[in-house]
């Protein structure tokens, strides 16, 4: 630990390491990739290669860091693998056959949106304490806000849950993850990552499309509306996985491909 200020609550303090994604993730990729490897694979800057990286920061304080932890374990929990698919899927029903992709699911009420919408949020604005970045422009306070339990999520923030449903490739989607990402488009942000078989997209700004408004889970009452599509049939996942197919193998990693 360091002294500090918290990054989310603003008192001076010890400050712990905090992780950007948590660490039961990189568990979880171990667990599905089933390699016999200590650490996953790892693509950045055009390699592939085993890493033991996660990236951490001194950022929070002990009770910062515990207001975070709690909603990750919810989540750990409720993607937890069962006969290789994210216990979360059971608890979606697909709505009636559409012709447009992606389908839309319901999730139970057994889900408590509210902890999976905290779970996301908190990772991206994570990434951005993190890497200093002003992709939350002048709504930063207001999540900071919505974190610290003091008001809801700001009206002018969408968030968008995907479930990914079997591949029909035999992709073990849930030993994917991407750190967060931003790019502005037609007006407005839009924050995106992938963890554990989930995919997650915070949309920002005044000009987005009231139809994705409904679909958001940050509505009073939350919306329980969710997409739910197999890797294959998703332009983000499979955009992400042309990236780690081109990446060019190191270490030993590089030594595997050679030997096949």
């Amino acid at each position: 630990m360091k002294s500090g200020i918290c990054a989310l609550c603003s008192s001076h303090t010890e400050l712990l390491k905090s992780h950007l994604v948590p660490q039961w993730v990189y568990s979880r990729i171990l667990e599905v990739e089933s390699s016999g490897e200590k650490n996953p694979v790892h693509v950045s800057d055009g390699r592939a290669c085993y890493s033991s990286w996660q990236t951490v920061r001194h950022l929070l304080c002990k009770e910062c860091e515990y207001r975070f932890s709690i909603r990750e374990e919810y989540v750990a929990r409720i993607t937890r693998l069962k006969d290789g698919v994210p216990s979360i899927n059971a608890m979606a029903t697909l709505l009636p056959s559409q012709r447009n992709k992606p389908v839309l699911a319901v999730l139970s009420s057994t889900v408590e949106i509210e902890q999976l919408a905290y779970f996301a949020i908190s990772i991206i604005w994570r990434s951005h304490a993190m890497h200093r970045s002003d992709g939350f422009g002048p709504y930063e306070p207001a999540f900071r806000n919505y974190l610290l339990g003091h008001s809801s999520a700001p009206n002018e923030a969408v968030l968008l849950v995907t479930l990914y449903a079997p591949s029909t490739l035999g992709i073990g989607v849930s030993g994917w993850m991407s750190e967060p990402a931003s790019v502005k488009a037609d007006g407005y942000w839009i924050h995106g990552f992938m963890v554990a078989g989930l995919a997650f997209k915070l949309l920002v700004g005044k000009k987005i499309d009231p139809q994705l408004r409904m679909a958001s889970v940050l509505t009073q009452p939350p919306s329980r509306f969710v997409s739910m599509m197999s890797p294959e049939d998703c332009r983000d996942f499979m955009a992400a996985a042309e990236i780690a197919v081109a990446a060019t193998p190191k270490g030993k990693l590089a030594g595997q491909y050679n030997a096949g």
